[in-house]
Protein backbone atom coordinates (compact mmCIF):
# COMPACT_ATOMS: atom_id res chain seq x y z
CA UNK A 1 0.00 0.00 0.00
CA UNK A 2 1.29 3.16 -0.83
CA UNK A 3 0.41 5.98 1.39
CA UNK A 4 0.99 10.24 0.54
CA UNK A 5 0.89 12.47 3.82
CA UNK A 6 -1.20 14.77 3.56
CA UNK A 7 1.08 18.17 3.63
CA UNK A 8 2.93 15.89 0.33
CA UNK A 9 -0.62 15.98 -1.08
CA UNK A 10 -1.79 19.18 -0.45
CA UNK A 11 1.47 20.36 -2.10
CA UNK A 12 1.42 18.27 -5.20
CA UNK A 13 -2.01 20.02 -5.45
CA UNK A 14 -1.12 23.55 -4.72
CA UNK A 15 2.14 23.37 -7.60
CA UNK A 16 -0.35 21.74 -9.78
CA UNK A 17 -2.71 24.25 -9.82
CA UNK A 18 -0.88 27.20 -8.99
CA UNK A 19 2.77 26.73 -9.86
CA UNK A 20 3.70 29.22 -7.28
CA UNK A 21 6.68 28.07 -4.67
CA UNK A 22 5.65 28.43 -1.61
CA UNK A 23 8.11 26.22 -0.16
CA UNK A 24 9.26 28.08 2.65
CA UNK A 25 5.70 27.90 4.14
CA UNK A 26 5.13 24.81 3.56
CA UNK A 27 7.73 23.23 5.58
CA UNK A 28 6.31 24.28 8.59
CA UNK A 29 2.26 22.59 8.15
CA UNK A 30 1.55 20.04 10.52
CA UNK A 31 -0.76 18.04 9.44
CA UNK A 32 -1.86 14.01 9.48
CA UNK A 33 -1.47 11.87 7.14
CA UNK A 34 -3.99 11.05 4.59
CA UNK A 35 -3.05 7.27 2.88
CA UNK A 36 -3.81 6.44 -0.76
CA UNK A 37 -4.22 2.77 -0.90
CA UNK A 38 -2.92 2.93 -4.55
CA UNK A 39 -4.54 -1.00 -5.21
CA UNK A 40 -7.76 -0.66 -3.26
CA UNK A 41 -8.53 2.90 -4.44
CA UNK A 42 -12.46 4.23 -4.86
CA UNK A 43 -12.60 6.84 -7.52
CA UNK A 44 -13.74 10.28 -5.70
CA UNK A 45 -14.33 12.45 -8.91
CA UNK A 46 -14.66 9.81 -11.64
CA UNK A 47 -17.12 7.58 -12.54
CA UNK A 48 -15.51 4.13 -11.88
CA UNK A 49 -15.93 3.07 -14.90
CA UNK A 50 -14.58 6.43 -16.39
CA UNK A 51 -11.18 6.09 -13.62
CA UNK A 52 -10.73 2.63 -15.35
CA UNK A 53 -10.60 3.91 -18.43
CA UNK A 54 -8.02 6.65 -17.62
CA UNK A 55 -5.47 4.43 -15.98
CA UNK A 56 -5.69 1.98 -18.93
CA UNK A 57 -5.15 5.20 -21.10
CA UNK A 58 -2.74 6.47 -18.80
CA UNK A 59 -0.46 3.29 -18.64
CA UNK A 60 -0.06 3.42 -22.21
CA UNK A 61 0.50 7.22 -22.34
CA UNK A 62 3.37 6.79 -20.23
CA UNK A 63 4.22 3.30 -19.24
CA UNK A 64 6.63 2.13 -17.02
CA UNK A 65 10.20 1.12 -18.27
CA UNK A 66 13.50 2.17 -16.68
CA UNK A 67 11.33 4.86 -15.55
CA UNK A 68 8.71 5.74 -13.58
CA UNK A 69 5.05 5.28 -15.07
CA UNK A 70 1.28 6.06 -14.72
CA UNK A 71 0.51 3.50 -12.90
CA UNK A 72 3.72 3.31 -10.34
CA UNK A 73 3.52 6.82 -9.61
CA UNK A 74 -0.72 6.16 -8.75
CA UNK A 75 -0.99 8.99 -11.16
CA UNK A 76 -4.88 8.70 -11.92
CA UNK A 77 -5.38 7.94 -8.11
CA UNK A 78 -3.44 11.54 -7.07
CA UNK A 79 -5.11 13.21 -9.99
CA UNK A 80 -8.47 11.71 -8.91
CA UNK A 81 -7.98 12.48 -5.18
CA UNK A 82 -6.62 15.96 -5.70
CA UNK A 83 -8.65 17.17 -8.16
CA UNK A 84 -11.69 15.74 -5.98
CA UNK A 85 -10.73 18.51 -3.09
CA UNK A 86 -9.79 21.86 -4.85
CA UNK A 87 -12.36 21.78 -7.94
CA UNK A 88 -15.50 23.95 -7.71
CA UNK A 89 -18.69 21.89 -9.10
CA UNK A 90 -18.40 22.84 -12.63
CA UNK A 91 -15.11 21.90 -12.76
CA UNK A 92 -15.49 18.83 -11.19
CA UNK A 93 -18.28 18.29 -14.43
CA UNK A 94 -16.33 19.45 -16.77
CA UNK A 95 -13.22 16.94 -16.11
CA UNK A 96 -15.73 14.15 -15.18
CA UNK A 97 -17.59 14.74 -18.65
CA UNK A 98 -14.92 15.19 -20.29
CA UNK A 99 -13.27 11.78 -19.38
CA UNK A 100 -16.76 10.12 -19.98
CA UNK A 101 -16.81 11.98 -23.49
CA UNK A 102 -12.76 10.05 -24.46
CA UNK A 103 -14.20 6.43 -22.68
CA UNK A 104 -17.10 6.87 -25.38
CA UNK A 105 -14.97 8.09 -28.19
CA UNK A 106 -12.36 5.49 -27.49
CA UNK A 107 -14.76 2.50 -27.07
CA UNK A 108 -16.39 3.60 -30.91
CA UNK A 109 -12.87 3.84 -32.48
CA UNK A 110 -12.20 0.36 -30.86
CA UNK A 111 -15.46 -1.20 -32.49
CA UNK A 112 -17.69 -0.78 -29.23
CA UNK A 113 -14.62 -2.38 -26.97
CA UNK A 114 -13.62 -0.83 -23.69
CA UNK A 115 -10.50 0.78 -24.09
CA UNK A 116 -9.35 -1.50 -21.61
CA UNK A 117 -10.63 -4.63 -22.69
CA UNK A 118 -7.76 -4.37 -25.46
CA UNK A 119 -4.76 -5.75 -25.60
CA UNK A 120 -1.49 -4.02 -24.93
CA UNK A 121 -0.26 -3.82 -28.51
CA UNK A 122 -4.47 -2.79 -29.71
CA UNK A 123 -4.18 -0.29 -26.90
CA UNK A 124 -1.03 1.55 -28.53
CA UNK A 125 -1.95 2.14 -31.87
CA UNK A 126 -5.40 3.05 -30.82
CA UNK A 127 -3.77 5.59 -28.77
CA UNK A 128 -1.64 6.89 -31.40
CA UNK A 129 -4.61 6.72 -34.28
CA UNK A 130 -6.69 8.92 -31.85
CA UNK A 131 -3.60 11.21 -30.89
CA UNK A 132 -2.53 11.69 -34.50
CA UNK A 133 -6.79 12.47 -35.25
CA UNK A 134 -7.15 15.06 -31.94
CA UNK A 135 -4.58 16.72 -31.11
CA UNK A 136 -4.86 19.21 -34.38
CA UNK A 137 -8.43 19.22 -34.15
CA UNK A 138 -10.95 21.60 -32.69
CA UNK A 139 -13.99 19.30 -31.70
CA UNK A 140 -15.50 18.64 -28.34
CA UNK A 141 -13.71 15.47 -28.63
CA UNK A 142 -10.08 16.96 -29.48
CA UNK A 143 -10.86 19.49 -26.56
CA UNK A 144 -11.63 16.94 -24.29
CA UNK A 145 -8.65 14.87 -25.22
CA UNK A 146 -6.31 17.94 -25.14
CA UNK A 147 -7.65 18.85 -21.72
CA UNK A 148 -7.57 15.14 -20.36
CA UNK A 149 -4.11 14.01 -21.58
CA UNK A 150 -2.60 17.42 -20.40
CA UNK A 151 -4.00 16.70 -17.13
CA UNK A 152 -2.40 13.71 -17.00
CA UNK A 153 0.72 14.48 -18.08
CA UNK A 154 1.18 17.97 -15.97
CA UNK A 155 0.50 15.53 -12.27
CA UNK A 156 2.92 13.19 -13.62
CA UNK A 157 5.22 15.44 -14.09
CA UNK A 158 4.99 16.95 -10.54
CA UNK A 159 4.74 13.51 -8.88
CA UNK A 160 7.53 12.93 -6.20
CA UNK A 161 9.40 10.07 -8.60
CA UNK A 162 9.75 12.38 -11.98
CA UNK A 163 10.56 15.04 -10.18
CA UNK A 164 12.84 13.16 -8.55
CA UNK A 165 14.19 10.50 -10.38
CA UNK A 166 13.99 11.97 -14.27
CA UNK A 167 14.45 15.90 -13.85
CA UNK A 168 17.02 17.82 -11.88
CA UNK A 169 16.15 18.00 -8.05
CA UNK A 170 17.49 20.49 -5.88
CA UNK A 171 15.36 20.72 -2.77
CA UNK A 172 17.85 23.56 -1.30
CA UNK A 173 18.43 25.86 -4.24
CA UNK A 174 21.96 27.31 -4.71
CA UNK A 175 23.29 30.17 -6.64
CA UNK A 176 20.42 32.07 -9.10
CA UNK A 177 22.23 31.71 -12.74
CA UNK A 178 19.77 33.11 -15.32
CA UNK A 179 21.36 31.87 -18.73
CA UNK A 180 22.91 28.75 -18.22
CA UNK A 181 22.07 26.09 -20.98
CA UNK A 182 20.46 22.63 -20.49
CA UNK A 183 23.35 20.63 -21.31
CA UNK A 184 25.36 22.23 -18.30
CA UNK A 185 22.65 21.09 -15.91
CA UNK A 186 23.08 17.17 -17.38
CA UNK A 187 20.38 17.45 -19.97
CA UNK A 188 17.33 17.19 -18.10
CA UNK A 189 15.11 20.32 -16.97
CA UNK A 190 13.68 21.16 -13.31
CA UNK A 191 11.63 20.43 -11.15
CA UNK A 192 9.04 21.99 -9.20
Amino acid sequence: MTTMKRRKLIKVAFYSTSGIALSTLLPGCKGDVLEIDMDNYSPKLFAEIDFEFLQSYANILLPSSNTPGAKSTGLVQIVDRIEAVILDDDKKEILSKNAAMLRTHFSKKAGDTAFSELEDEQQVALVSEIDTDLMNGDTDASNAYKYVKGKLVHYYLNTEEVGTQLLNYLPVPGEYEACISLEEEGGKAWTI
